[in-house]
């Protein structure tokens, strides 16, 4: 009975909703035969990779690769305990081992899981589907936090490049709280283009990018940043008189000083939808009550507006830019729906080396998943989201 329960759950989450009904009453079999196919078919490319590290170098209970990467999938997608862990794969593997003895397992394999299935989704990546954004191959820098339960604080954070035209997240570099948020932590891409928010928009990491001739529209506070209005660098731009009564949209040159020599940019002020605008003088508001700092009246006047710094030329309409900035969004969503689907919220208590293996195989679980919904967009059906293929995964994996 609980079969039926599962299929017909599946059937109407998955299957109805993209598929419809005739494809439940004569397709639906060779549906789900080929995402397990597809499933297979991956996991099978990764695990030859894995042993080609010779990881399992002393194998008594635990003597396929494969069974150890599916202990570590489904410790990350059912938020198992290891003594729970111990007993799935006892039930329904023959494997047994104590719950000690699959922790010991499980941070042995996650480094490498996570190494070669970062280098596989690159291979894959590079063969896949590209629609540019402005041209441009088109990538999202952000970082997320991992929280530990019961401690405030975070633990670890992953600093990460989503693909924005592939819609994969393909390059991750975790690193412990006291690593800053910036571009340096990546290898970017001459005439690429990175969109990043406004912990990166500072003009360091703007000049990063254009020493490696890389593009770039990076959202930035103008209390933060110095920029002039002249190539001189002597009368700083006042952005105050550049917004707009009628919410009007701007763009402007100006100048900052770098390392070696002056260097020019583009600004583009936007104002942003109302109910945005006053969500965001919330939150500056709390912020200063939270960090009991006096709230100043540029503060509240720059919430109510978008401000971008990019090294695109002139020729690209500003309005474009703003739009194709806002897909930055992507990368949010990205981090939300692998955290919740996959239970990845926080942390239970442990060190730090665990911290770091567990946080590995949850990327390497995720940049599988995002291989799978690039299979399923292209072949199957393009208006299924991340969010089902998420859900599906999970569902046919546990």
């Amino acid at each position: 009975m609980k079969f039926l329960h599962d299929w017909f759950l599946f059937c109407g989450k998955f299957i109805i909703p993209y598929l419809g009904w005739n494809f439940f009453f004569f397709g639906s079999h060779h549906y789900i035969t080929y995402i397990k196919q597809k499933i297979r078919k991956i996991k099978r490319s990764v695990i030859n990779l894995i042993e080609k590290t010779n990881v399992l170098r002393r194998k008594r209970i635990v003597t396929k690769y494969s069974t150890l990467v599916q202990a570590a999938i489904l410790y990350i997608v059912e938020g198992l305990s290891f003594q729970r862990l111990s007993d799935v794969m006892a039930a329904k593997y023959g494997v047994s081992m104590s719950d000690t003895a699959w922790k010991k397992q499980i941070i042995k394999i996650a480094p490498v899981f996570y190494e070669v299935m970062m280098t596989y989704l690159n291979s894959k990546s590079e063969e896949a589907e590209s629609n540019n954004i402005l041209g441009y191959s088109s990538y999202a820098i952000d970082a997320t936090d991992i929280p530990l339960e019961g401690k405030k604080g975070t633990v670890l954070r992953a600093h990460t490049v989503y693909d924005l035209s592939k819609k994969a997240c393909f390059k991750a570099h975790i690193a412990d709280i006291h690593t800053g948020e910036s571009v340096k932590l990546h290898s970017v891409k001459a005439e690429n283009l990175y969109f990043a928010d406004r912990a990166y928009g500072k003009t360091p990491q703007m000049e990063y990018m254009l020493e490696n001739n890389a593009k770039f529209v990076f959202r930035f506070s103008p209390s933060q940043v110095r920029l002039f209005k002249n190539v001189d660098c002597t009368e700083k731009i006042d952005f105050k008189s550049y917004l707009s009564q009628d919410n009007t949209l701007s763009s402007i040159d100006c100048f900052f000083k770098g390392k070696k020599s002056v260097i020019k940019l583009r600004v583009i002020i936007s104002p942003i939808p109302k109910d945005k605008a006053e969500n965001a003088a919330m939150k500056a508001k709390k912020k200063s009550v939270r960090k009991q700092n006096k709230l100043s009246k540029d503060t509240l006047i720059f919430a109510k507006w978008l401000f971008l710094a990019t090294s695109l030329s002139d020729v690209i309409p500003a309005e474009q830019i703003v739009s194709a900035y806002r897909k930055r969004w992507q990368i949010e969503l990205h981090f939300k729906r692998s955290k919740s689907l996959l239970r990845f919220h926080r942390l239970r208590r442990c060190s730090y080396n665990y911290a770091f293996s567990i946080v590995s195989i949850w990327l390497a679980v995720t940049a599988f998943v995002y291989l799978l919904f690039n299979t399923l967009f292209s072949q199957i059906c393009r208006d299924i989201s991340s969010f089902n293929v998420f859900s599906l995964f999970a569902f046919l994996i546990s």
